[in-house]
């Protein structure tokens, strides 16, 4: 299972983003433009799951969890806000879980709001079963950045009703700490009560058979996303021939793997860019490489003279 799409409302420096995702990209951008918030979004969900919440935005140094923040309010937009809300996308393979074999495109989304404000808490979460939305709309870009004004949520709220063909497989109630499962494959259906500071999904039976879906989806937050530290020295010399196509956490074989994609997939190559700024309010935008006014005729070389040349880089 892969993430398809990573959503944040008032995380950091992302006043409001939601990216979908493809199998390879490449993050360029100035320095505090979000790119680090970004991929973080993966990691301190999967923190969550295996920790809880505290650690996850405190950090735990045997566990390799780093500080996220000494005040949990730092971890909001501007600093400022009650909450952050953060969802993420997934793909659903085809004949997985209940009549996937219908319906091949069926998305995972995960969405949770975390209440900063005393007592640190899980407000919201939801795991959701629901079609997938397809490419996003194109829009006609003038400038960079023009990030879309951002919604008043991206979770859907305990009580609202569900958007149309939307199925939730759990989700906390009013009473933040009360959360009612329900099979993906039959009609069993439970509630149980799971503390403000765990994730509901982290205390998900342990049940492929009831939750073939989302029993994946979690192993892929804990398991599938590993922490990188590009070291800048290493990056900065030749790639040696024959390295590996495994990306190296150092970032030392980069430039091998990004030749090897451009040649196994130059269709889908310029696609994989995903170009960072910040906005005159200081959020984050992102677009992909084509859609960048400065890129526009751009034949999709990633070399540091032609981003830095066409702005991109700052």
């Amino acid at each position: 299972m892969i993430a398809t799409r990573i959503e944040a409302l008032g995380f950091r420096s992302l006043r409001y983003v939601s990216q979908r995702l493809g199998l390879f990209h490449v993050l360029v951008g100035p320095n505090a433009s979000g790119k680090s918030t970004f991929l973080d979004v993966l990691a301190f969900l999967g923190d969550l799951q295996r920790t809880g919440l505290e650690p996850a935005v405190f950090g735990n140094a045997a566990l390799g969890i780093p500080l996220r923040a000494v005040d949990p309010q730092h971890l909001t937009w501007m600093r400022r806000g009650a909450a952050f809300e953060l969802a993420v996308e997934a793909r659903v393979s085809e004949g997985l879980g209940d009549d996937s074999a219908s319906a091949p495109a069926r998305v995972c989304r995960y969405e949770i709001a975390v209440q900063v404000s005393e007592p640190l808490r899980i407000a919201a979460e939801t795991l959701w079963l629901k079609p997938d939305r397809g490419a996003d709309p194109e829009r006609e870009r003038t400038g960079f950045p023009n990030p879309p004004d951002p919604p008043e949520r991206i979770v859907v709220e305990p009580g609202k009703r569900a958007p149309a063909r939307w199925r939730k497989v759990f989700s906390r109630e009013s009473d933040s700490e009360r959360v009612l499962y329900r099979a993906e494959t039959t009609r069993w259906s439970s509630r149980f009560r799971v503390p403000a500071d765990r994730a509901a999904l982290a205390s998900l039976p342990d049940d492929e058979d009831l939750f073939p879906v989302a029993a994946r989806f979690r192993r892929m937050l804990v398991a599938g996303v590993r922490r990188i530290a590009p070291w800048s020295d290493a990056m900065r010399r030749p790639c040696p021939p024959g390295a590996s196509d495994a990306y190296r956490p150092d970032g030392s074989n980069l430039p091998h793997i990004v030749q090897a994609v451009q040649q196994k997939s130059p269709e889908r190559y310029a696609d994989w860019l995903l170009c960072f700024t910040r906005d005159e309010a200081h959020g984050a935008g992102i677009v992909a490489g084509p859609a960048h006014p400065r890129l526009r005729d751009w034949s999709g070389a990633m070399d540091v003279g032609t981003l830095m040349a066409s702005g991109v880089l700052g």
